[in-house]
Order: structure tokens, then C-alpha cells, then sequence
């Protein structure tokens, strides 16, 4: 979380959605089983807000 708050300053809401990509990213990366699914088209990983007071999700680019 330390790196998305340096990324993204004191927004709690800019932090929490730089962190969501931040751990996509380290998943697609570090994991030994995703690479050849997502190169195959089978699986995707993607970073999402969750608005906990609306309800809203929200796909991050």
C-alpha cells in the first residue's frame, strides 16, 4: 500500500485504486500458472473499485 499512497498522494480513494492496479499487475507478474492462461486468451486480470457506501464497482484502466 506504501507505494500507492506514494503514488497517489493522500486521497485515500486515489491510493486505494492505484493499489487495486498496483496488485493486478504483481499477480500477472509474479504468478507461475497465469501467464500462459492470460496469453492464451483463457483468463483475465483486471483492477476494480469497490464503493463500499454506493455499492458502485468500478473497472480501473
Amino acid at each position: 500500500m506504501r507505494l500507492a499512497v506514494n503514488e497517489a498522494g493522500a486521497n485515500l480513494q486515489a491510493a486505494t485504486e492505484a493499489n487495486a492496479k498496483i496488485q493486478a499487475q504483481l499477480l500477472k507478474e509474479s504468478s507461475p500458472l497465469l501467464p500462459g492462461l492470460l496469453k492464451q486468451g483463457k483468463l483475465s486480470v483486471v483492477a476494480v473499485f469497490f464503493d463500499v457506501q454506493t455499492g458502485k464497482v468500478t473497472l480501473l484502466s
